[in-house]
């Protein structure tokens, strides 16, 4: 199968190496002041090195294309056929780009099922990620076969893998809104928070699926819109990852940054709900006091209610330390959904 010149496309190829290294280093940049001023789990420390390692890889394999193209060859075609040589950086970005985008959904996949605890959604959204991936892996090793055949299959299956992407954005996405707007609080703070992380993930999920459906979509019509978002969607879905780590982290802060009082005798909070089951169903509403207060706040329910605690003190071993709303009204539940958020 012939080449489209290069030449006609150097300017592409220029603008696409310009957008990778910008988007790369920008991901670099707030990569390595995340992971230098926060502790973040395994799993998300895990999962934000892989996709820097291999955006790594994939830039510096789409710049050595770039140089190869735009300056050793003079934006002339390498060779008149389509071939191996031509054909390994391009099987190099798309396997590296799948395996970022598949990484990025196992985060958000993880986050839903730590909410959630739906193993048969969760279940159906890994099928979703991983045959996008199969389809993904598949395409470039059937365009190295070098036979029109393989090559047309191949396309074919870069079309399917970016399809199955795409879905499972929106899809994970879609059912994280839900789950979050389905958590019922009478606790303005809780319901603030929940509103801005169900618009924060439906906002991302959007963002990557636009990204690949683009991609998709240049593939058929526009190679040169193909050959920019070909080179960056694999940034797109880091940065998204990234900019994911840093909002949740600014979170925490914002609920448990602030010095606490520590209640004399109180149980921790490993105590308290190490072995507390999923059932949100009961509440015990507590109140907390800081030294020098006894006003309840603006954190009250907004419903009123019959089991206020007239005197904490005498109450110490069923308060709850470490609470977002310190000084102020809380409950087992609350705490629970504010752990929960902020920890997945």
């Amino acid at each position: 199968m012939s080449v489209p010149p290069v030449q006609s496309h150097a300017t592409t190829q220029l603008i696409a190496s310009w957008l990778n290294f910008f988007f790369y280093a920008t991901e670099i940049n707030l990569g390595i002041q995340y992971l230098t001023k926060n502790k973040p789990t395994v799993f998300h420390q895990t999962c934000l090195i892989l996709a820097l390692v291999f955006d790594t890889i994939s830039s510096g394999v789409a710049a050595y294309t770039a140089h190869s193209y735009l300056v050793v060859f003079k934006g002339y075609p390498i060779e008149p056929e389509w071939s191996t040589s031509q054909a390994v950086p391009t099987i190099l970005i798309q396997i590296l780009t799948f395996t970022v985008s598949t990484i990025t959904q196992a985060f958000f996949t993880h986050r839903y099922y730590m909410l959630s605890h739906n193993r048969i959604i969760t279940a159906i959204l890994v099928c979703l990620s991983i045959t996008h991936t199969i389809f993904g892996w598949m395409a470039p090793i059937l365009i190295l076969t070098n036979s029109s055949k393989s090559f047309d299959f191949g396309v074919k299956a870069t079309k399917v893998a970016a399809a199955f992407s795409a879905a499972s954005d929106i899809s994970i996405a879609g059912v994280m809104f839900i789950r979050l707007r389905t958590i019922h609080t009478t606790y303005m703070s809780t319901k603030n928070l929940l509103q801005r992380i169900s618009i924060q993930a439906i906002t991302c999920g959007i963002v990557t699926a636009t990204a690949t459906l683009l991609n998709l979509i240049f593939l058929y019509d526009y190679i040169p819109g193909f050959i920019v978002m070909y080179n960056i969607l694999g940034r797109i879905y880091t940065l998204t990852l990234l900019i994911n780590l840093i909002l949740l982290q600014r979170m925490r802060n914002e609920m448990f940054g602030a010095p606490q009082n520590e209640v004399p005798g109180a149980m921790t909070d490993s105590i308290a709900f190490g072995n507390a089951n999923h059932d949100r169903s009961f509440t015990i509403p507590l109140e907390l006091f800081t030294p020098g207060t006894s006003q309840k706040g603006d954190a009250t329910p907004e419903a009123a209610n019959s089991f206020d605690v007239m005197d904490a003190s005498a109450k110490t071993s069923s308060t709850v330390p470490n609470s977002p709303v310190s000084g102020k009204w809380t409950t087992i539940q609350e705490h629970r959904r504010w752990s929960d958020v902020a920890s997945a």
